[in-house]
């Protein structure tokens, strides 16, 4: 599924799961209230470079781009300019301190985190391997959830004319990179609040824990 990128130097782009994960900075800002999920993306050109796997993104030249993540009606997903200020005033209420309860949970979610960091690194990932995260969550009315899962497989492409095993290394540390900064985003800077997930957009639902779902070919 395609995200469209609206205003900004992006606006009328369209990148899916795997290209967004390849190029963006992924910035996750929560509170006790919700999560909100912000990109910093480099310039088009940059953008384009990454996908054609000629540098990572930690290498991308020019100014990076804040847009922030949101849910259309339906399944849909946008990605809108945040440069007006929107990016800011998320990062201040960041700062605003959590309840002892929604601390000991952050503390659950980044010991989660490393567990599952650590299984991708004693893993042997290649290019064909499927991750998911699965996210346990409960109602306003304390009722458990259907499992969400959301697949956090990054797609690389790399390409080095005459150097297979060179490409194939490469390839495989930015696949593991990239795997490991999903986890970071997803499950170590997880909302302690209420959220909505697109499975079922509309609906508010609190995490109260994650699963890993390592599937080799």
């Amino acid at each position: 599924m395609n995200a469209r990128f609206a205003g900004g130097p992006l606006d009328g782009q369209s990148f899916d799961h795997h290209q967004i994960n390849a190029v963006a900075s992924i910035v996750p800002v929560f509170t006790e209230s919700g999560n909100r999920s912000f990109l910093h993306m480099p310039p088009l050109a940059e953008c384009e470079r990454i996908l054609r796997g000629e540098l990572r993104k930690e290498q991308a030249q020019g100014p990076l781009h804040p847009y922030e993540r949101v849910f259309l009606p339906g399944d849909g997903v946008e990605y809108r300019d945040a440069s007006g200020g929107e990016f800011d005033a998320a990062t201040q209420l960041r700062n605003q301190p959590l309840s002892s309860e929604a601390q000991a949970q952050k503390q659950a979610f980044g010991q989660l985190a490393d567990q599952f960091i650590a299984q991708l690194r004693a893993a042997t990932i290649t290019g064909a391997t499927e991750v998911s995260i699965l996210y346990h969550c409960v109602d306003r009315q304390g009722n458990a959830r259907p499992p969400i899962r959301e697949s956090i497989t990054p797609q690389t492409s790399v390409r080095f004319p005459g150097n297979q095993a060179g490409a194939q290394a490469f390839a495989a540390g930015v696949y593991l990179d990239t795997l490991i900064a999903n986890v970071d985003s997803l499950v170590r800077n997880a909302s302690t609040g209420f959220v909505s997930f697109q499975t079922f957009p509309g609906v508010a639902v609190q995490i109260q824990g994650f699963a890993l779902e390592i599937d080799q070919p």
